[in-house]
């Protein structure tokens, strides 16, 4: 063999292991990828204001999304992004230098039509769309080259209380969402290069374009938050991010972000105490619309009722996530979670932990008791894990749902997980055929989880949710969990209205309550008069207590919430053997009366002039997104790191081509001579 013929080999075999690499069977199948085409035009540039407005147990927030076309071509600008999965979306405005277009809420289907009829047309235009309860789109159409315009989304939100502690968060950033090839009964959707829903292929991962890690371009936002809270605050607090706050009386404050060019890559949370004694026990808000009267309620019930009674044995199954997007930070949080959970376990309880990503893993094949032996063996399973491939979540969870034979214990799984799924509906359904008497408790891993899935996971679970955002939180958040599970629930909660008020109440099914979880409760009346009677089981007494329709303070915005809380009861109805068409039916109508955006609703602002000449084409382009901060873009999308080293052995394959190429003429030159 001469020295081309050497070298042409080597060439080759360099050339497939770069082809191997980027094939291997364990990598996922990306639905957008930065690829040539997609990169080709430069994309639209993004930047977020939000402005929350937060009054009592309520928040107005309003999302001003401003595109910037700093290409030569007119484009059409898709972006996917997230809002709370409690946000009941009402408004959106297209905002074009001093001119301001209100859109109109029309069914799915139409305001698509309306849309693409003025698209085509050369008009600018604008349209909102519900992917999930927390996953929407923007699509804005005709965007002169150079030109910025802005789209503003207001939504109304109730806001978290718990222990103590009102919380708001607004999410800033979609994290990729994997699709198990296992999905079966529904099939994940997403955004197609059409910019409209389509399915999703099992076996992918759900993303927008990502923006490199090396770019210098990243999507920043700006928060500012007033916080009227109508009680006097001993602290106003950011878990995430640094701010600037003031205080302009006891109960009125403000807050925004230090840094203008904060990246929007992971959660903002904002958090506010009440002053020793200022504590809620009871709100009672109401809002006239129409013909109808709409009220909401919160009630804590006191920590009396909550004394610890004797101690039942316990059953616990942890179980948690080891993909790909839990590389990095997120699983170093929950490893330390998990090994401070295994500290607490107490002799005489059962227990067990499960791990998954494209597979799953039990420490023990049932739950074993707990013994200095036990609680060994899982710390060095626990020190372990390490976070790669798929999150085919099923298995596992199925795992954890089965063997519930002993009725002598309480039995608790906790999930975490940052939830990076697809298949939401798919996993709800076995968690209601499969639940049993278990608990179901899921927590939030990371700095951008699946809040709706987790949230819902744990409602229908009968458990609660916890969200862990930075290592440092662990502890306490965890230390709060337990002692949460470790105390008695106010059970069999009913609400008896006055026999005029003709309620119409959501949720119908009240869950249990645990210590410092507050009673939140809407409702539309006919007639606001009377008393309210609520009543529940502790573990030795009957508790009850009234709230009279006289002490309701007069509040905006809660139809909304009301009517975004009926929509989400009946979709989740569907999963109960409801008819999916009158469902459907009758989430369309009251969508449209509220003036919300839904699965079957969305709002379409349209402009009446057309702005791009005829003979000027369109460029469709899909926004970039930063990566959720802490994430591993190697261990979630197989880039940038692959391709870096596969394009350098490509480009020096081809090189050593040329040379093999070159060396071998000149042989058979010198033969022939």
């Amino acid at each position: 063999m001469n020295l081309s013929q050497i070298i042409c080999a080597f060439t080759l075999s360099l050339l497939t292991l770069s082809v191997v690499q980027h094939t291997k069977a364990d990598t996922p199948i990306l639905l957008f990828t930065n690829d040539t085409a997609e990169n080709s035009t430069e994309a639209t540039l993004l930047d977020t204001d939000v402005n929350i407005f937060i009054n009592g147990i309520t928040a107005r927030v309003i999302v001003n999304q401003k595109f910037k076309n700093i290409s030569t071509e007119w484009q059409e600008a898709t972006y996917m992004f997230p809002l709370p999965e409690n946000s009941a979306v009402d408004h959106m405005k297209l905002i074009i230098g001093e001119r301001i277009i209100e859109a109109d809420i029309q069914e799915r289907q139409q305001a698509k039509k309306t849309y693409i009829a003025a698209k085509q047309s050369g008009k600018k235009t604008s349209l909102l769309e519900q992917q999930r309860p927390n996953i929407f789109t923007t699509r804005i159409a005709n965007i002169a080259p150079g030109e910025e315009i802005s789209v503003r989304i207001e939504y109304q939100q109730e806001v978290a209380y718990d222990k103590g502690i009102f919380q708001l968060r607004f999410p800033s950033v979609v994290g990729p969402r994997y699709t198990p090839i296992q999905t079966i009964k529904e099939a994940a959707v997403t955004i197609g290069d059409d910019g409209f829903s389509q399915i999703l292929p099992p076996g992918s991962i759900e993303i927008s374009p990502i923006i490199p890690p090396t770019s210098q371009d990243k999507n920043c936002i700006t928060i500012n938050a007033k916080i009227n809270a109508g009680i006097e605050l001993a602290s106003l607090e950011s878990s995430y991010h640094d701010i600037i706050k003031k205080k302009i009386s006891p109960g009125l404050w403000s807050a925004r972000l230090e840094m203008d060019d904060t990246i929007a890559d992971r959660d903002f949370v904002l958090s506010w105490k009440p002053k020793l004694g200022q504590e809620p026990k009871a709100a009672f808000f109401q809002h006239k619309q129409g013909e109808d009267h709409y009220a909401l309620m919160m009630l804590v019930p006191g920590d009396e009722l909550f004394k610890e009674g004797a101690r039942l044995p316990k059953e616990t199954v942890f179980v948690i996530d080891t993909s790909g997007s839990m590389g990095g930070a997120s699983i170093r949080q929950a490893r330390l979670a998990l090994e401070l959970a295994v500290k607490r376990l107490s002799v005489g309880d059962f227990f067990n932990i499960i791990e998954f990503d494209s597979n799953y893993t039990s420490l023990f094949q049932k739950s074993r008791a707990v013994t200095e032996t036990t609680k060994q063996q899982a710390m060095a399973f626990v020190r372990g894990l390490v976070a790669d491939g798929g999150t085919e979540m099923s298995a596992a969870l199925l795992a954890s749902l089965n063997n519930q034979q002993s009725l002598n214990r309480v039995r608790q799984v906790i999930f975490l997980t940052d939830g990076a799924i697809g298949n939401e509906h798919y996993l709800f359904s076995i968690i209601k055929e499969k639940l049993g008497k278990t608990r179901l408790f899921t927590v939030g891993i990371g700095s951008a989880p699946n809040s709706f899935f987790m949230k819902k996971a744990a409602e229908y679970g009968r458990g609660t949710f916890t969200y862990i955002g930075k290592v440092e939180e662990v502890s306490e958040k965890m230390q709060g969990l337990f002692t949460k599970l470790s105390s008695p629930v106010l059970t069999n909660l009913k609400v008896q209205w006055p026999e005029n008020a003709d309620a119409e109440m959501w949720p119908e099914k009240i869950p249990d309550l645990y210590q410092g979880e507050p009673l939140m409760i809407k409702a539309k009346l006919k007639s606001p008069q009377g008393t309210v009677s609520i009543s529940g089981q502790t573990r030795d007494n009957l508790w009850n207590t009234s709230l009279n329709f006289s002490d309701q303070e007069k509040h905006e915005g809660i139809p909304q919430l009301w009517a975004r809380q009926k929509i989400a009861s009946l979709q989740d109805s569907i999963y109960e053997g409801a008819n999916s068409g009158q469902v459907k039916s009758e989430i369309t109508a009251l969508a449209i009366k509220h003036h919300l955006v839904s699965k079957y609703t969305s709002l379409v602002a349209v402009d009446k002039t057309p702005v791009r000449p005829q003979e000027k084409s369109l460029i469709s382009k899909k926004v970039r997104q930063n990566l959720p901060k802490g994430w591993d873009h190697y261990k979630t999308l197989g880039y940038p790191k692959t391709a870096l080293r596969d394009d350098l052995n490509i480009g020096i394959g081809l090189l050593l081509l040329l040379l093999s190429a070159f060396l071998m003429i000149r042989h058979r030159g010198k033969m022939v001579a």
